[in-house]
């Protein structure tokens, strides 16, 4: 079998498409199947659907597999159908609009209609997609994200030039309004002032320009809040080693990669109460969930500042989270498992014929 997996960033970006689509190609090819990668967005994230097309004549695939309906969805609705059956799979946060009637779901919804067959990361996003476009709920399918770390080095705490008994919260996520950094840094702030150990690394690109700016800026007259632009995938490991509690404080989710990496790094989690992350979290025994505001600076900050400075005193606490985070990511989110789930996906797709 022949695949062509579009996807809106394609190694060796930094980016958790890109991260998928490596983790996908690699388990893919394992069982046998020729996995081509084609990034469709370039590197301001601008739609580039030339690229797709080009591909698609070079591959000759036998299936496309979109990943990522709205981005990379938007180079696929660029194009006529083609002579190959079609797998769309949802990334992060295409369903942070509305479907079918914002402009972004309009986009999701369309791309989601030309697919044989949808993949959801997680049960809540299969039941959006099935309750707001009934017409192709027979055809959406869950496959839990599987994770991997890498190995490579990364002394994280000596380059940001931590003390030894600094508490760090590592904050994986590029730099854009739905993933919500400015969320730790204002929650973390009564946290660090009480304590003097705490410390904040937002580890990811900018994405957003004049969000980012405007984080950064405040960011940086904050002695305690530090900002890697980005950290290599093979060294993941280590960085979510160096640190104590890894959060995740996105408005919107699928399932995200950076959460479920710092779970089978055996870290504990402190992540926003959304469904994807509902998903992955049993709160209070796998890692903490702070209740989800309308606007940072009330209720939300509040709470995420409560968890944060109990995970901050308590090192027991953060043992046992991360220990219990491990076991569940090692046994539910197994990377072999999620490839062959994606084969009998595709064969589903191709009418069950192997080719």
């Amino acid at each position: 079998m022949r695949v062509l997996l579009a996807t809106p960033a394609a190694p060796p970006r930094i980016a958790g498409n890109a991260t998928t689509a490596a983790r996908l190609r690699d388990g893919l090819a394992a069982l046998g199947v020729e996995v081509s990668i084609v990034e469709v967005c370039g590197e301001g994230g601008e739609d580039d659907p030339g690229r797709l097309a080009e591909a698609l004549g070079r591959v000759r695939p036998d299936l496309l597999h979109v990943h990522q309906a709205y981005r990379a969805g938007q180079a696929l609705l660029a194009l006529p159908d083609g002579g190959w059956s079609l797998v769309v799979s949802l990334g992060g946060t295409e369903l942070w609009g509305d479907l079918p009637d914002a402009a972004r779901g309009r986009v999701v919804a369309r791309a989601l209609r030309r697919a044989a067959r949808i993949v959801a990361p997680t049960a809540a996003a299969a039941a959006t997609v099935r309750e707001r476009l009934p017409d192709v709920a027979a055809r959406v399918l869950v496959v839990p994200r599987g994770v991997r770390l890498g190995t490579a080095p990364f002394p994280l705490r000596d380059r940001l030039g931590f003390p030894s008994d600094a508490v760090v919260f590592f904050l994986p996520s590029g730099l854009r309004r739905v993933k919500a950094p400015d969320v730790a840094v204002e929650g973390l702030g009564p946290v660090a002032a009480a304590d003097a150990c705490v410390r904040l690394v937002l580890a990811g690109p900018v994405l957003e320009e004049a969000y980012a700016a405007d984080l950064l800026r405040r960011a940086a007259a904050l002695p305690w809040v530090r900002h890697l632009p980005g950290i290599p995938a093979e060294a993941m490991g280590a960085a979510y080693a160096a640190s104590d509690v890894v959060l995740n404080t996105s408005h919107a989710e699928g399932m995200s990669n950076a959460l479920l990496e710092g779970m089978a790094a055996g870290r504990a989690v402190l992540a926003s109460d959304i469904p994807a992350n509902r998903e992955a979290i049993r709160d209070g025994e796998t890692g903490l969930l702070y209740a989800r505001g309308g606007t940072p600076g009330g209720g939300e900050t509040a709470d995420l500042a409560a968890k944060a400075a109990r995970l901050a005193g308590d090192e027991e606490l953060r043992r046992r989270l991360g220990a219990a985070a491990r076991a569940t990511a090692l046994r539910d989110h197994d990377p072999g498992r999620e490839a062959e789930a994606m084969l009998a996906v595709y064969r589903e797709a191709l009418g069950g014929s192997e080719r």
